[in-house]
C-alpha cells in the first residue's frame, strides 16, 4: 500500500449561495434536494455548475417553486427583491427557472393529431 501524506486531504464544504442585489443569480443543474420537516429546519438545494457546487438554502418561495423542479433540472434561481411584508418582517423574492425539455420530434402532443391506434373512436 502506498505511503498517504497528511498533504493527500482536502476539505470538502459546500458554500453558499449569497445574493446581495437584485438580479443576482445562480444556474447550474440541481443535483440534490434534501426536503425536512418545518420544525427541523429549512430545506436545502444543491446547484453544481462551472465554479462548483453551491448550496441554497429554501425559503417560503424557492420552496414553493423547487417543488415542480426535478433532480438533474438545469435551472436558474433569480434575486428579484427583499419586500417589506409588514410588522418590521421582510420576504426575499426570487425568481425560479428551469430549462424546458426538448420535445421528440415524432411527438403529437400539442399538434392536434393522435395516432390512429390511440383513438377512442
Amino acid at each position: 500500500m502506498e505511503e498517504q501524506k497528511a498533504n493527500d486531504w482536502e476539505k470538502v464544504t459546500t458554500p453558499v449561495w449569497k445574493f446581495e442585489k437584485g438580479g443576482d443569480f445562480i444556474e447550474g443543474v440541481l443535483i440534490d434536494k434534501i426536503m425536512v420537516e418545518k420544525d427541523e429546519g429549512s430545506n436545502r438545494y444543491f446547484v453544481e455548475n462551472k465554479q462548483g457546487i453551491k448550496l441554497i438554502w429554501g425559503s417560503a418561495i424557492i420552496d414553493d417553486r423547487m417543488r415542480f423542479v426535478d433532480v438533474g433540472t438545469e435551472i436558474k434561481i433569480t434575486f428579484i427583491e427583499k419586500k417589506d411584508i409588514g410588522a418590521g418582517k421582510t420576504l426575499n423574492i426570487f425568481e425560479i427557472e428551469r430549462r424546458k425539455k426538448a420535445v421528440e420530434s415524432n411527438s403529437f402532443m400539442g399538434m392536434g393529431q393522435v395516432p390512429e391506434g390511440d383513438r377512442m373512436f
